[in-house]
């Protein structure tokens, strides 16, 4: 932008009036006029108060000396490639006098006046949605690690510290766990560990004079010590401050859902440190997220002591191998309860958590914990050989909940659904409940096969469609590696499997269903690849009173 002369400068400064009164004006945020060759020539009140500078003592200063990514040697590029844009806008990060480094955001318009060219920029600081934005990655990262991984408590953890190190630089970060036999504290995860720290630190006996770590267990609460050398936590371990460097340490407690102490997370400097706002958020943070890891693996643990005590009562009789079926079938909304529980948990921790979020998570948590008393119920049904209790419902209905049940699950393991509906005798008898744990349980059954094909291939197709005028048939296919048997039928002998985990018995108890049920199961090698299950059922005309 070319500007005419209209009035003289400013005696002294070079810097036209109209420029000097918009400084002045726009006090909301920092505005810098800088010349062609990178100097600040004037800039108002907010600026100096961000920068902990005097207006004396930022003008003249080099942009370089104030913004740590536009060394003086980039500074003649970056302001031809703004000559030739006129107006840029961009992210960057300024440095205080005090050295505090803090990410703003700058629209900066070039202006020629009188011939001269300068740069004037409108800086805005965005230090607190950075910090907000990291906060939420490292959450949505060690969930995602939680969710995704079983049984590797160590390597969620080593993951968890590793993430909190990129956000605090130069920094040792650790958990440490207690051993309630024995009431001392070990070391869990901690990428900067050596054998000889946890030598030095291990077996960690909880007191107020146990460091950071051993206070925050004793007393319950957060210990944030800025200078070992002189804290009286760190009385008894003076010899470990001298032998390490270890001048800092802010630790805080782990706490489980019955509010007992787990361990600690902290994180070490080998020089005096304070914590920030943002410091102390990342590490209330870090110890709810050990503990949704910890409550995770406690879960997986029990949910496994379980299915394999069901699974050796299994081989003794005909009611293990219902006990094995409901094991099998509670276990999806259980872990769904679980996941839900955690995140609801994660949300009332906010200072305002989002009304409708948490509204949504508990009424997911009541419709699982719903349909797991179905679930028993009905397994108790089939149990007693009785016949199930059926009434009149419209499939359709059926296959479109079970696929919105399942939909997460076939988007997250990227499944491509094909549905096709060309049936005009849409209503069985049945018990519904049981009919939908059959469905869910051959595409669960699908998606574990594809688990083989790559992630662009993988098809799902449900299709459900009339046999005559008498029976109702859906068809559940899939393009996996198909059924390694001549015989495809062998797929329902009891404790015959393919998977390395299975018990082989979730088809033949989903035949038992359907031959309960009057109906039957049939399977067939996919075309030209995969395996075909279909469920046929009796078409309800009308005498049996309809199922809400």
């Amino acid at each position: 932008m070319t500007v005419a002369q209209t009035t003289d400068s400013s005696p002294g400064t070079g810097i036209p009036p109209g420029l000097t009164k918009f400084a002045v004006e726009t006090a909301a945020e920092a505005m810098f006029t800088v010349s062609d060759d990178g100097f600040i020539l004037n800039v108002n009140q907010i600026a100096c108060e961000r920068l902990e500078y005097s207006k004396d003592e930022l003008v003249g200063l080099h942009v370089a000396d104030v913004d740590p990514h536009y060394p003086r040697e980039r500074w003649p590029a970056h302001f031809k490639e703004l000559r030739q844009l006129e107006k840029m806008n961009f992210e960057t990060q300024h440095r205080a006098k005090s050295g505090r480094v803090f990410d703003v955001e700058v629209s900066v318009g070039y202006l020629k006046f009188d011939g001269v060219e300068y740069a004037c920029s409108w800086v805005r600081d965005i230090s607190r949605r950075v910090e907000v934005e990291k906060l939420l990655r490292l959450q949505r990262e060690v969930l995602a690690k939680i969710a995704t991984t079983s049984g590797d408590q160590t390597g969620t953890l080593d993951t968890l510290c590793r993430l909190v190190e990129g956000l605090v630089p130069d920094a040792m970060v650790t958990v440490m766990l207690l051993n309630r036999e024995d009431d001392v504290l070990w070391f869990a995860a901690g990428p900067g560990l050596t054998p000889a720290v946890c030598d030095a630190f291990e077996p960690l006996k909880p007191s107020e004079t146990g460091g950071s770590c051993g206070s925050a267990v004793c007393l319950r609460r957060p210990v944030i010590v800025s200078d070992t050398r002189t804290s009286p936590h760190w009385r008894e371990l003076q010899h470990i401050v001298d032998e390490f460097n270890l001048f800092a340490c802010w630790s805080i407690p782990i706490f489980d859902e019955q509010d007992e102490v787990l361990g600690t997370f902290a994180i070490s400097y080998t020089r005096e440190a304070a914590p920030t706002d943002f410091q102390l958020q990342i590490l209330e943070m870090a110890s709810s997220l050990v503990s949704i890891a910890m409550g995770r693996q406690r879960s997986e643990q029990q949910l496994q002591v379980a299915h394999n005590e069901l699974a050796h009562f299994n081989r003794q009789s005909t009611m293990g191998e219902m006990a094995s079926g409901l094991a099998h079938e509670l276990n999806q909304p259980l872990m769904a309860m679980v996941n839900e529980a955690y995140v609801l948990e994660m949300l009332c921790e906010q200072n305002s958590p989002p009304y409708d979020a948490l509204c949504e998570r508990a009424s997911n948590i009541r419709e699982q914990a719903l349909r797991a008393g179905d679930i028993v119920r009905s397994m108790r049904t089939l149990a007693k050989k009785q016949v199930p209790s059926r009434a009149r419902v419209d499939v359709e209905g059926i296959v479109g909940r079970v696929l919105k049940i399942m939909e997460p699950d076939l988007r997250g393991h990227g499944i491509r659904v094909k549905r096709t509906s060309a049936s005009d005798c849409t209503f069985a008898s049945v018990d519904k409940v049981q009919i939908k744990q059959v469905l869910i349980n051959l595409i669960r059954n699908a998606i574990d096969a594809l688990q083989d094909v790559d992630q662009s291939q993988r098809e799902l197709e449900v299709v459900t469609s009339c046999r005559g005028a008498d029976e109702f048939a859906i068809r559940i296919s899939d393009n996996g590696p198909g059924i390694p048997f001549d015989d495809p039928r062998r797929v329902f002998d009891a404790f015959h499997t393919t998977k390395p985990d299975g018990m082989g018995l979730g088809l033949t108890i989903c035949q038992s269903i359907a031959e309960a049920h009057r109906g039957r199961l049939e399977v067939q090698h996919g075309q030209p690849r995969g395996a075909a299950f279909s469920l046929f059922l009796p078409v309800d005309h009308g005498e049996i009173g309809e199922q809400s």
